[in-house]
């Protein structure tokens, strides 16, 4: 996907990119760089818990808020 999409960075997530951290994007970084023309930059995840999960639930909130009373 990273060479298709060209992304100028990658964040490892979840339980996996939190628990390799640093070391892990370090050897992501190397293996991108022999497999890719463009310089990527990897890092591990900073945020704690599944922001996915918190983000789908807060919009199903404001929507189910909107229907029922409203839009703002």
């Amino acid at each position: 996907m990273v060479a298709v999409l060209d992304p100028g960075l990658v964040v490892l997530a979840g339980g996996t990119g939190r628990a390799g951290g640093e070391e892990l994007a370090r050897l992501t970084t190397g293996r991108l760089a022999s497999l890719v023309p463009v310089p990527v930059q990897v890092r591990p995840t900073a945020i704690e818990g599944n922001p996915v999960l918190d983000g789908a639930v807060h919009t199903a909130l404001a929507l189910a808020r909107d229907d029922l009373f409203g839009a703002p």
